[in-house]
């Protein structure tokens, strides 16, 4: 067809998807394929009938579906991971069932039963940001829930989404169960006004992240309340703080159990940084990009930094 003149239309994706497939077919192909089929006429089917929903396309491991709203598709999302939530143990399987979901509203171009375009492409990009057991969903869903579901929300900020051209600004959807929630992590962060000073977050096989630095400080670390939070055994509770200081951005350590290293050195006290300087923190490599100095597209790509000396 051409899809010059298609039909278009406005639609809420959601993007479901099983968290470790491969593995879990590796280790029980058979129990893994029957628990699979029980959360999608158990759960995932129902969820999406019950708020008006129809999936377009199934995978393997995972499926999409579209919505009249952002907010009923946001509400599906919320319905699935609380009853797989629930359901966890009653199999008695040796590991639970995880899927991660993302919700985007956008346009979609109808190719007889199937959805493509735009909307459907951001939706699956958005799905691999999300927790195991999360939700993701994109600023348009935010905008579109507000005020209509009870919502804790924390923004993650613009992403750079592959083949997608333009960033996504993201929120993760705080759900109560969720181990690092606390009362300090269930505010929804917001920016007062765009940055030129940001930090990447390369992460193989996903999106890089890009948090904007401003005039309040960005603390990072290995929970909540950091603004920053990373999922790492060698990073402290309370690692590092970025700080914008006259349209410059200096570095510090905040005491941290094994230091915070700048392009391949350790701080020994507060430092500018430069654009594409490395900072690595334990197992982490993030990247300061100065938005005034080479366009995003140009920032460089960490493969891998020098080891921390001895």
């Amino acid at each position: 067809m051409s899809f010059e003149f298609a039909e278009r239309k406005l639609a809420a994706i959601m993007a479901v998807d099983m968290v470790g497939f491969s593995r879990l077919l590796g280790q029980d192909e058979p129990g893994t394929l029957r628990r699979l089929a029980k959360a999608r006429a158990e759960v995932i089917d129902p969820a999406v009938h019950t708020h008006h929903g129809r999936v377009f396309k199934a995978t393997g491991d995972g499926a999409l579906a579209e919505f009249p709203s952002a907010v009923l598709g946001l509400r599906c999302a919320i319905e699935i991971q609380t009853r797989l939530h629930e359901l966890d143990g009653e199999d008695n399987a040796p590991a639970p069932l995880r899927f991660r979901i993302a919700v985007h509203q956008g346009e979609v171009v109808i190719d007889g039963d199937d959805l493509l375009g735009d909307g459907v492409n951001v939706a699956a990009r958005l799905e691999r940001l999300a927790e195991p057991g999360g939700i993701c969903i994109s600023a348009r869903v935010q905008e579109d829930a507000t005020g209509k579901i009870p919502l804790r929300l924390v923004d993650l900020g613009p992403h750079r989404l592959r083949n997608i051209a333009r960033s996504v600004n993201v929120f993760r959807v705080a759900l109560p169960w969720q181990e690092h929630d606390d009362p300090e992590s269930e505010r929804t962060f917001v920016r007062m006004a765009p940055s030129r000073h940001y930090l990447l977050i390369p992460a193989e096989g996903r999106a890089i992240r890009e948090i904007p630095i401003g005039p309040e400080p960005l603390t990072i670390g290995r929970t909540p309340p950091c603004p920053v939070v990373l999922r790492d055994r060698e990073v402290s509770r309370q690692h590092c703080q970025l700080e914008l200081r006259n349209d410059e951005v200096w570095l510090t350590d905040l005491d941290s159990s094994n230091g915070t290293f700048l392009d391949g050195n350790r701080l020994s006290g507060p430092a500018l940084l430069a654009h594409g300087a490395v900072i690595r923190l334990g197992n982490q490599e993030l990247i300061y990009h100065n938005g005034g100095a080479t366009p995003l597209s140009s920032a460089p790509q960490v493969i891998g930094a020098p080891d921390p000396p001895p």
